[in-house]
């Protein structure tokens, strides 16, 4: 079987959560409908309140399911079986402890429900009922839902959500129709234990399915000392959630007892549509928590922050847009959907959204506190809110209503939450200040209050009432916001980045297509083939026109109609053919001739064409033959037909034959002998990569020197692909220090460009990606070489796909056949010059034996 690649269960696991997501979003709406239109705000309220209470109760399990989750990890991925089965049997238990202990907490509860809850004369069924059902619903979950940590740990959350959904959609059907029908609340509230209980019954079915290791009963008690670091876990969790509970969920019974529990209904309504946005965008998140928990085990500091600058780009962007869009309709979708009665004050509104965007704005922080295992670090902070929180809605909750107990909420997070945590991450992870954190947190917000303002005073243009108008302006102000967001952020970093990555991922599919493409082009290798052996009947030139066709199509990349064959490439691949049989210690007696054939054929034909005689490829070509024929007669060869062709192409060329005919022998022992390694060594440990130049051009000469040594490079089949474009012209070097991706900061530094190109045709179907290959290799030349001539230099990789890369195709006037691999950066550097002392991977790490 084979495994998917974590970036495939990404990606999976974030595909089914938001088709689920909306699915659910949609099934909810249709609930809500049908709940106020049956039982009304009052039994809303009910609804609501319970909820809070029970979730409130909940604190037992707080701990266990993080700490579950994460301690599971690293069993999961060595596949260590007995660790999963000891852990599993420990979390079991620990849950039916926690499920005990909730029960007795709900039961001890009863009798303070009539403080809390107050005049409820209007709801017909006994409200201790009511709750007892509420809270066996809560207690049931727990005897099952730790086999559903273990799916989730192994990043198949997707599985869990087809389930929760498939029940969901049955709990509204049967919820929806028995309301209608019987007006009964408590029947309503069977249904959902009915589905709860069945959900979390099958879960664990689809676990013990999947992990059949598990109904095994001989388990290995964990060790102490591993039994000690996950209590040690839980406790730190247990209180960083305690304080997390009372801060989220106390506000409705403080809006129960301060105000009414009619307030509390009509809030849940809002909150409700809030919590669809709030629930999408963590939908998505979530899905990357597994790799950035890999990442923190495994990455460097500098990949974990540009992670995390991705995750907060794109929280800073999905919730600032919703929360603008909640601030500036929510009231209006909540009238046009239930009616105007059910309306709240926009002091409310604004008050909610706000803190929508903060809390939602803690996930990047939130999820490399979990990952990074930091449970024991900040545990205290969320005390310190609820604390802050209960004081703040006894003094503005008294003074300014439903509006004061949600700013309370908000100003007691943004003093604890926002502040410390992301310290905590930036010294504990990242080992920086975390003063460029509240700079971006700052500088982005502002740019969303500013962006926001402009985009609801576009929206507000249009007066079109109803369902119509709210879609209308829903629609205006959605693209107007992204568009004003983008044009102010596509020039960042993070942008690019992102923009990156996500081309990443379409080339995946552009390759598979590519692959497609290269079977279709072997089918027509074929076909050529055998028309060829019906037009040909002369045996040895039938052969010989067969290897050069199909050369000439593999090197054209299947492309003959559009003439972008490459006969110089095909001149040095058959010419290398023979070199390779020349180099051997003793070449086979008659070896190469049908290649031989060839050459001369395609050689003819470059002179037909009117190819350059001057060029490399024809020279290397001729030479290379001269040696091969020479060799042919003193092994009393046959080759007079080939002699006489060659001699032919001679008089008709001006071919310089100085080199021709000769093989240079080798002594290795001699070479090595003279070579110093101490200062070879030294050599390439005394070179790192410049950014600080002297403003000074590099003369023509000393270039040409260093492309004479750079040219020394390695290629496949000797083809040399490779081309230097260079520039120290102010201008243009201006030009393109705008356009380097990775050099800003860095603009004004670098007195002179190189842009090394390798050309496609040089290379066949088969070769797909190759000049990227040659490429790297001559980089590594190139740059050696400069280093020998005392000019400093630092490589830029060009995306394939980018903006800016057609501009240096353009400037450059690079040809369309070539890639741009790099570019490079270089000059004489400043005396005193800094780079970062980073150490090399060990050894142990780069080389495997196999």
């Amino acid at each position: 079987m084979v495994e998917k690649s974590r970036s495939e269960y990404v990606m999976k696991n974030a595909a089914v959560s938001l088709i689920m997501q909306l699915v659910r979003n949609i099934l909810g709406f249709i609930s809500r409908t049908v709940f106020v239109k049956v039982l009304g705000a009052e039994y809303l309220g009910v609804n609501g309140l319970f909820t809070e209470i029970l979730t409130v109760l909940s604190f037992a399990e707080l701990g266990i399911g993080n700490a579950m989750v994460f301690s599971l990890y690293k069993p999961l991925a060595e596949r260590n079986q007995e660790k999963i089965k000891s852990l599993m049997h420990l979390y079991a238990r620990s849950y039916q402890v926690i499920g005990i202990v909730v029960a007795i907490l709900g039961v001890l509860a009863i009798p303070f429900l009539k403080y809390i809850v107050g005049d409820v004369a209007y709801v017909k069924e006994n409200i201790t009922l009511l709750y007892s059902l509420f809270l066996l619903n809560s207690v049931l979950s727990y005897f099952f839902v730790y086999k559903k940590s273990l799916i989730i740990a192994d990043q198949k959350n997707y599985i869990i959500e087809v389930y929760q959904q498939v029940f969901f959609a049955a709990q509204v059907l049967l919820q929806s129709v028995f309301l209608i029908i019987t007006k009964q609340f408590i029947i309503y509230l069977i249904i959902v234990v009915a589905c709860t209980f069945l959900n979390n019954f099958y879960v664990a079915l689809k676990a013990d399915k999947l992990y059949p290791y598990l109904k095994d009963k001989n388990t290995k008690p964990l060790q102490k000392s591993e039994v000690a670091d996950i209590v040690k876990n839980i406790k730190a969790l247990v209180v960083y959630k305690v304080g997390g509970i009372v801060l989220e969920s106390t506000n409705s019974i403080f809006i129960s007892t301060l105000i009414n529990v009619v307030t509390v209904g009509l809030y849940s309504n809002y909150k409700m549509l809030v919590n669809i946005f709030k629930t999408v965008g963590s939908q998505v998140m979530n899905s990357v928590v597994a790799s950035v928990g890999n990442l923190n085990a495994s990455g460097t500091d500098e990949k974990k922050e540009a992670v995390f600058n991705e995750m907060f780009f794109l929280n800073i962007w999905f919730y600032g847009f919703t929360a603008v869009g909640l601030c500036a309709f929510l009231s209006e979708l909540v009238s046009v959907w239930l009616g105007s009665k059910y309306i709240i004050g926009f002091d409310a509104v604004l008050a909610a959204c706000v803190y929508y965007y903060m809390s939602n704005m803690h996930f990047p922080c939130y999820t490399y506190r979990t990952t990074a295992g930091l449970f024991i670090y900040g545990k205290y902070v969320p005390i310190f809110a609820a604390i802050l929180n209960i004081v703040f809605i006894l003094i503005l909750g008294m003074n300014f209503g439903l509006a004061g107990i949600l700013w309370a909420s908000t100003i007691s997070r943004f003093l604890t939450y926002e502040i410390i945590d992301p310290v905590l991450i930036y010294r504990r992870v990242f080992h920086k200040n975390v003063l460029h954190y509240f700079i971006m947190y700052i500088t982005y917000s502002a740019l969303i209050i500013v962006d926001g303002l402009i985009s609801y005073r576009i929206a507000a243009y249009i007066t079109v009432d109803g369902f119509v108008g709210f879609l209308l302006r829903a629609v205006v102000l959605t693209v107007v916001f992204n568009i004003v967001f983008v044009a102010a952020t596509f020039k960042s970093n993070v942008f690019r980045s992102l923009y990156m990555r996500i081309d990443k991922m379409v080339l995946k599919k552009l390759r598979r297509n590519k692959k497609a493409k290269v079977r279709r082009r072997l089918s027509m290798v074929k076909k050529i083939k055998r028309k060829v052996n019906r037009i040909l009947r002369n045996a040895n030139e039938k052969r010989a026109a067969r290897r050069v066709i199909k050369l000439e199509y593999c090197v054209s990349g299947g492309n003959k109609s559009k003439g972008e064959t490459n006969n110089e490439v095909i001149l040095l691949l058959l010419a290398h053919s023979l070199e390779k049989g020349m180099g051997l210690p003793t070449p086979r007696v008659g070896f190469g001739k049908e290649k031989a054939e060839n050459l001369i054929l395609q050689l003819e034909k470059y002179i037909a064409e009117n190819g350059d005689t001057s060029r490399f490829a024809f020279v290397e070509s001729m030479a290379i033959l001269d040696a091969y024929l020479k060799y042919s007669v003193e092994q009393h060869c046959d080759v007079e037909l080939l002699i006489r062709k060659f001699d032919k192409i001679r008089t008709v060329t001006t071919f310089d034959n100085v080199k021709a005919g000769t093989t240079v022998v080798l002594s290795m022992s001699q070479i090595y002998k003279n070579l110093n390694m101490e200062s070879i060594t030294y050599f390439l440990k005394s070179r790192h990569s410049i950014r600080s130049y002297e403003k000074k051009p590099i003369d023509d000469d000393v270039m040409y020197k260093v492309i004479q040594m750079a040219n020394l490079a390695p290629s496949a089949c000797n083809r040399q692909p490779i081309k230097v474009y260079w520039t120290s012209d102010l201008e243009v070097v201006a030009k393109i220090n705008q356009l380097i991706p990775g050099n800003e900061g860095f603009e004004d530094q670098v007195p002179n460009w190189a842009l090394v190109t390798a050309d496609r045709l040089m290379f066949g179907v088969t070769e797909p990606m190759q000049w990227y290959v040659n490429g790297g290799i001559y980089l590594s030349y190139l740059v050696e070489s400069f280093h020998a001539n005392a000019i400093g230099s630092c490589i830029f990789q060009i995306p394939a796909v980018h903006p800016n890369t057609q501009k240096l195709y353009e400037i450059a006037q690079v040809s369309k056949n070539e890639v741009i691999v790099a570019a490079v950066g270089f000059g004489y550097p400043t005396e005193s010059n800094k780079w970062l002392a980073a150490e090399r991977r060990s050894v142990e790490e780069t080389l495997i034996k196999f």
